[in-house]
């Protein structure tokens, strides 16, 4: 899957998050609200520093997925039955 299909649906999760955290930021005492807001939501830097790590320690993402997850051929297909929708992007 291209790395820009990856990033976009990530991001895409700040937009399914709003209600839960507007939820759950009703529950938070203002003194400490605006310190829960990374935890609150995603952002691009947290995923890019991801994949570095991934690069950094496995070499790739696929080894990482072998090596680091331990996951089979079998295993990487079940979940991309489960997880993946719609077409892939050429």
């Amino acid at each position: 899957m291209p790395r820009s299909t990856v990033v976009r649906d990530y991001l895409a999760s700040n937009r399914y998050l709003t209600a839960y955290n507007r939820q759950a930021r009703a529950h938070l005492p203002d003194a400490v609200e605006d310190a829960y807001e990374p935890l609150l939501g995603v952002r691009k830097t947290y995923l890019a520093a991801s994949f570095a790590r991934v690069e950094r320690d496995y070499g790739s993402f696929d080894h990482y997925l072998s090596s680091g997850l331990r996951l089979d051929s079998d295993d990487l297909a079940a979940l991309r039955g489960e997880l993946l929708v719609g077409e892939p992007d050429p």
